[in-house]
């Protein structure tokens, strides 16, 4: 018995769609990785390891690594770079950077550490699009009063210098969220660190710190703060504000006790006080009950205190 011819057509109608609506759901379901694959195959821009060589490209170079060369000099020509990004200049022997440096229109990441610098060109702050600036290991012991132009800076790497203060200008770069000072010379964060409303990360271990601004209180999105190696004999009541500190460490000072100010630093993870003079813990310490870890090693805190820490912070790793 034959199917009529218009069932028949009716089948085929009716398999099509199905491979239809198939085809289309696979579609759609491999939609979303296919754009995820697409955003992870982004092309990178090409790195180039030579002047010469860029130079060729000079308007389409965007990253430029000039790391361990053994340059004492940078070319003027660096400053036809219109499309630079990064530029990689680290371990080498350089002692100034040339003024045409300040070309770099579009340059977001300036890598110096490990050279010979001493001073930067007057015209740096022309460098307005620059977010990370790496120093570190150079003779830096002031900078240019154009770096207070760099308005889009979120990272500064200034530590292994030869700085006695932290420069002025750097309190007017607003959008800082990481500076790095430490191993220098520094002998005080003053009035002006509270300017830095962005700043997330204070490193100022291994100098000659023994002042602190009560303007720190203003730091209220501060997570980090670093002051080991110092010469503080006491800690500012305002550190209570610093309700986003996580990461305290201020070991190897001269602190004679701590404020009674730790109950409201309910983020505080880690907490290292060792090498001091601290002869017992304030009691809103015991309240930290996110706390990590507890370092005091090396203090004259009583056994019967230390018991008594211990029994009331059971999840904090407790080193003494």
């Amino acid at each position: 018995m034959q199917m009529p011819a218009a069932c028949a057509a009716g089948i085929c109608i009716v398999i099509m769609m199905n491979k239809f609506f198939i085809a289309l759901f696979f579609c759609l379901f491999n939609l979303p990785f296919a754009t995820a694959q697409n955003k992870k195959t982004k092309p990178q821009p090409k790195v180039y390891y030579s002047i010469a060589v860029a130079y060729i490209q000079k308007n389409k170079v965007q990253v430029l690594n000039l790391r361990g060369n053994r340059l004492s000099t940078l070319s003027d020509s660096i400053g036809v770079f219109k499309q630079l990004k990064m530029l990689n200049i680290m371990k080498n022997s350089l002692t100034i950077l040339p003024n045409t440096l300040a070309n770099l229109s579009n340059l977001e990441e300036l890598i110096a550490d490990q050279n010979q610098l001493a001073t930067l060109p007057e015209n740096f702050g022309k460098l307005k699009r620059l977010k990370d600036l790496q120093l570190k290991k150079n003779q830096l012991n002031v900078l240019p009063k154009s770096f207070k132009k760099l308005k889009q800076l979120q990272v500064l790497e200034l530590a292994n210098n030869k700085f006695d203060k932290i420069d002025e200008t750097v309190f007017e770069l607003n959008a800082l969220q990481r500076l790095n000072v430490s191993n220098n010379a520094i002998k005080n964060l003053p009035d002006g660190i509270g300017n830095l409303s962005q700043l997330k990360e204070l490193h100022a271990a291994n100098n000659k710190i023994d002042f602190i601004s009560n303007n720190i209180g203003k730091l209220s999105k501060l997570e980090v703060l670093i002051l080991d190696n110092n010469q503080l004999e006491e800690m500012p009541h305002e550190l209570g504000v610093l309700t986003n500190l996580k990461i305290l460490i201020i070991n190897n000072n001269n602190l004679q006790g701590l404020p009674d100010v730790f109950e409201q630093l309910t983020q505080l993870e880690s907490l290292i006080i060792s090498s001091n003079k601290i002869k017992t813990l304030p009691p809103s310490i015991l309240k930290l009950n996110q706390l990590k870890l507890l370092a005091f090693i090396d203090n004259p805190i009583s056994e019967s205190e230390i018991n008594v820490i211990k029994s009331a912070m059971p999840q904090t790793d407790i080193r003494h």
